[in-house]
């Protein structure tokens, strides 16, 4: 943040929280895009990172949600985790 000027960080970092906040992967292309489109002339040295690790990030999404693991059931890791939570509340009712 030390890139961003005082007076533009806090609209700055609310445009960058729906790149890292979204739900899908084209969603937080679309963000990032956005976010670029508004603020890549004025501040080229902070978007400049987010596209040159943006393939890296894509295969972390996909290694945490979409990859099929065949000893938790045939399942991503995400829905597995989910699961496990669900199973321990349910005990936890009881």
């Amino acid at each position: 943040m030390k890139y961003v000027a005082s007076k533009n960080q806090k609209v700055y970092m609310a445009d960058l929280k729906c790149v890292y906040k979204a739900t899908t992967l084209n969603a937080a292309e679309n963000a990032l895009d956005e976010l670029e489109a508004k603020w890549g002339d004025k501040y080229r040295v902070v978007i400049k990172p987010w596209r040159a690790k943006w393939p890296t990030l894509t295969w972390v999404d996909w290694f945490n949600h979409h990859r099929i693991l065949r000893p938790i059931g045939d399942m991503p890791p995400s829905e597995y985790e989910n699961l496990y939570y669900q199973q321990a509340e349910s005990t936890q009712a009881v």
